[in-house]
């Protein structure tokens, strides 16, 4: 009898708990959902935040393995959004020395609501550090923040070796609505023959996105980007 009173609070503890550590935020990498419903991410409420880190495997059809890391962190009221995304080349098909078959596009997105209730239009702008460091030349980075689905404005490409700041905006960003629906999209590219062993600082053969963030001034209504740091 204990034992089954002992299963059924945990049980009951389990059904209590869930919801109230169940978190909004969604990453997807080329559509694929790695976290959290990435159709319908849920909504922040004012004051809110979440934050955390989401690691995965990504392998392409033909067999290009990619190792990514991801940190992430958004509040509302102000509105900001921080996302870091590190991607490395890993090898093909179980082969930690093979160079990449073919040139690989890897779009990761960290996707958040926010409840809001200013000015149906914002101007916007937005900072990203940008280092690409695959050792197959013409790999690259870039991003771009989107509010309602309209973007902000490109950011990159970088294709390195050096990092580079860039910088979009101030943009317009119209028919706000409740909640905004923001989405930080990066994407880096591996052009064929990545190795996975050339690039020793920070992980071999990676592209790396630092953090950038957002913010939305209410009840001003700007869009600001600022660089919170690496």
């Amino acid at each position: 009898m204990t034992s089954h009173l002992k299963h059924l609070s945990l049980c009951l503890l389990s059904i209590l708990v869930l919801p109230v550590l169940a978190k909004p935020a969604a990453i997807a990498a080329n559509t694929v959902c790695e976290l959290g419903n990435c159709s319908s991410p849920g909504t922040l409420s004012s004051g809110g935040s979440v934050g955390g880190t989401q690691n995965f495997t990504y392998t392409f059809a033909d067999g290009d393995t990619y190792y990514v890391t991801t940190t992430y962190s958004a509040t509302d009221t102000p509105i900001t959004m921080n996302f870091s995304v590190d991607g490395i080349y890993t090898g093909n098909n179980g082969n930690s020395s093979a160079p990449s078959v073919a040139g690989d596009t890897l779009t990761v997105e960290f996707l958040q609501d926010f409840a809001y209730t200013g000015s149906s239009s914002a101007t916007g702008t937005s900072t990203a550090t940008l280092i690409e460091q695959g050792n197959a030349p013409g790999s690259y980075s870039e991003a771009e923040l989107y509010f309602d689905g309209q973007g902000v404005g490109l950011m990159g490409p970088n294709y390195g070796p050096a990092p580079s700041v860039g910088t979009a905006g101030p943009t317009t960003i119209n028919n706000l609505g409740n909640p905004v629906d923001g989405n930080f999209s990066f994407t880096l590219y591996f052009a064929p023959g990545t190795s996975p062993t050339a690039a020793p600082v920070p992980e071999p053969a990676s592209l790396k996105l630092l953090i950038a963030a957002m913010l939305l001034a209410v009840p001003v209504t700007a869009y600001r980007m600022r660089r919170t740091g690496v």
